[in-house]
């Protein structure tokens, strides 16, 4: 979790690229930030580049 500068809280989510993509950082500190950073999320798991499930349920 990151602080902005405002003090509020700021989840930061990265897209690690492969090849020639370029890294882009997400950030949602409103919640009209939440549908930008959701789609991204999607297609960045429909290429591939993250993955499906982070952490396994037990």
């Amino acid at each position: 979790m990151v602080t902005a500068m405002n003090g509020k809280p700021v989840l930061v989510i990265m897209a690690a690229g492969m090849g020639s993509h370029v890294d882009r950082w997400y950030g949602v500190t409103y919640k009209e930030d939440k549908e930008t950073v959701v789609n991204a999320i999607r297609e960045l798991k429909k290429a591939g580049i993250y993955p499906e499930r982070l952490w396994e349920e037990q």
